[in-house]
C-alpha cells in the first residue's frame, strides 16, 4: 500500500514507499537517458571512443597472459589457463566497475 500525495495532476509518492526494481523498468526512458550520459561523458576526451572498451580489456589480457602464464610458466600447469585468466578478469571488472558507477550515480 504506497502512501500518495496529490499535488495538482500529479501524484507524488512518499520516499521509502517504491515497488523497488519494477520502477526502474516502468521508467526506462529515464535510465536509457542516464546510460546515454554515461557513456558520452566516459569517452568525451578519448580518441578511439567506445573501441576502447574493447582495446584496453584485450591489451590487460595479453599483458596478464605474457606475465604470469608464458614467464611463471601457469600456462602449463593449469590446464586451459587463458580461460581461467579470462573469466576471472571479467569477474574483477564487472565488480570494479559496478562498484565505480554506483558510488557515482
Amino acid at each position: 500500500m504506497t502512501q500518495a500525495i496529490t499535488a495538482g495532476s500529479d501524484e507524488l509518492i512518499v520516499p521509502g514507499h517504491s515497488k523497488g526494481l519494477f520502477d526502474v523498468f516502468r521508467q526506462r526512458f529515464l535510465l536509457s537517458l542516464i546510460v546515454k550520459k554515461e557513456l558520452r561523458v566516459r569517452y568525451h576526451g578519448s580518441v578511439l571512443g567506445m573501441a576502447w572498451s574493447y582495446i584496453k580489456p584485450a591489451v590487460q589480457f595479453i599483458v596478464y597472459f605474457l606475465a604470469m602464464g608464458v614467464f611463471l610458466r601457469l600456462n602449463k600447469t593449469l590446464p586451459a589457463y587463458p580461460i581461467y585468466l579470462f573469466s576471472g578478469m571479467v569477474v574483477i571488472t564487472y565488480f570494479s566497475e559496478v562498484m565505480g558507477n554506483a558510488t557515482r550515480t
